[in-house]
C-alpha cells in the first residue's frame, strides 16, 4: 500500500533555489553493495531534477550497520557542526526521508525501543523539514529473508518475515500518528527471492535495479492530480 501526501514549494530558479533534499537512514539509504550514484536516494533526485528541471541537493546521513538509536546520534553530532567527514545537517530542506529499522530488528532490540526511536526521529525529520510534516516521507523496512542470505537462515527466515512484519506495523502506525507519508517497499523487496536481479552482488542488499523499482513506486502518482495522492504531483510537477 502507498501512503503519499508530499507537497514543495515551486522553486523560482535552479540558480536561486535548488531543491534540498535530507535522506536518513542504514545501510538502504547510503545504497550498500551499489554504486553511490545508484542508491535510491540519488536515483530520485535525478528522477525530480529531470521532472522539475531545477537542481537537487541532495545529503545523506546514513551508514550500514546503524540503528534508530545510531541515526539518533549522527542527527545530533551533525546538527552541532562537528564538522563531521559527512557533512553537517543545514536545515530546512525541501524535502526528507527516512529509513532505519532492519538493524534494530536483527540485533534483537525491542519494538517497544523502536517505536518510540522512531517518533522522536519522524520529529527530527519535520523539524528539519522546516516544520512541514507534508515535506518528509518514511520508507518501511525490507524483508532480508528473501534474499539469498536469507536462504542461508533457513526455517528462521519465516521468524525474520513475521519480525519484520512487526517492525512494519510500527512503521505505519507512527506515519500516520505524525501525518506523513509512507512508501512501502517492503513487497518489492520480497520479489528478489524469484528475480535474483532486484539483489546487489552481496546478495543482500537491493540491487540498483529495486531501487529503480523503489523510487517508480514513488513517482508512479506524479499524474494523479485527485484524491489523497494529489499533492505526489506536486512534488513531480512544482507548485505551491
Amino acid at each position: 500500500m502507498l501512503m503519499l501526501g508530499i507537497s514543495l514549494v515551486r522553486a523560482n530558479s535552479p540558480a536561486e533555489h535548488p531543491l534540498r533534499f535530507l535522506a536518513l537512514g542504514d545501510s538502504y539509504t547510503v545504497g550498500e553493495g551499489v554504486p553511490p550514484s545508484m542508491s535510491w536516494p540519488q536515483q530520485l533526485a535525478r528522477q525530480l531534477s529531470a521532472r522539475r528541471g531545477v537542481v537537487v541537493e541532495t545529503d545523506i546521513v546514513a551508514a550500514t550497520g546503524w540503528t534508530t538509536g545510531n541515526l539518533l546520534s549522527a542527527i545530533e553530532r551533525r546538527a552541532l557542526n562537528d564538522n563531521s567527514s559527512s557533512g553537517v545537517i543545514s536545515p530546512p530542506y525541501d524535502l526528507v526521508a527516512l529509513q532505519i529499522g532492519v538493524n534494530n530488528q536483527f540485533q534483537g532490540r525491542s519494538e517497544v525501543e523502536y517505536r518510540q526511536d522512531l517518533k522522536t526521529l519522524l520529529q527530527r525529520s519535520i523539524a528539519l523539514a522546516g516544520g512541514r510534516a507534508d515535506r518528509v516521507f518514511l520508507l518501511s523496512i525490507p524483508d532480508y529473508a528473501f534474499t539469498t542470505f536469507g536462504l542461508s537462515l533457513g526455517e528462521s527466515g519465516a521468524s525474520v518475515s513475521k519480525a519484520i512484519d512487526r517492525f512494519n506495523v510500527i512503521n505505519s502506525t507512527v506515519s500516520r500518528d505524525f501525518r506523513v507519508a509512507r512508501l512501502n517497499v517492503t513487497l518489492i523487496s520480497r520479489q528478489a527471492l524469484d528475480d535474483t536481479t532486484l539483489l546487489a552482488e552481496d546478495g543482500l542488499h537491493p540491487s540498483a535495479k529495486q531501487y529503480g523499482l523503489w523510487v517508480r513506486a514513488l513517482l508512479a502518482e506524479c499524474s494523479d492530480r485527485t484524491g489523497a495522492l494529489s499533492s505526489i504531483a506536486v512534488l513531480c510537477n512544482g507548485g505551491g
